[in-house]
């Protein structure tokens, strides 16, 4: 396919693909980069979606299908250039006890499933409490 063709599939995508919050916000994060007739290569341009999109490519395969005017397609995710120095190094990362903490605020876990987010940082609020 054309460059021109994977612009005109791409655009269907993300018309028809904003029905889900989260599927929307993942979609800006994406770029379309190879599209063949059952597959396709997404490339993930903003840091912590790489895990998202992973989670997602079964719904991305069904979008790009549809735009195809086809059934769903096999999708491959790969990390844009610079994605491993704009993950932070391993150390600034949450244990899985902090995010699950993080994750009991009803606020945080409503913004995690609206946008597909998770928490990647903790800090200190001014009354001694976790500011998430």
């Amino acid at each position: 396919m054309t460059s021109g063709d994977i612009k005109e599939v791409w655009a269907r995508v993300r018309e028809i693909g904003g029905d889900r919050p989260s599927v929307r916000v993942l979609l800006d994060a994406l770029e379309l980069k190879e599209l063949g007739t059952a597959s396709a290569t997404v490339v993930v341009t903003s840091a912590g979606k790489l895990k998202h999109a992973k989670g997602e490519r079964a719904r991305l395969g069904e979008l790009i299908g549809e735009a195809m005017g086809r059934g769903a397609v096999e999708v491959r995710v790969l990390a844009g250039e610079g994605m491993s120095a704009m993950a932070g190094p391993a150390s600034a990362r949450l244990t899985g006890e902090q995010e699950h903490r993080a994750m009991q605020n009803p606020v945080v876990r409503k913004a995690a499933e609206l946008f597909g987010a998770r928490v990647i940082e903790v800090k200190e609020g001014r009354g001694g409490g976790a500011r998430e």
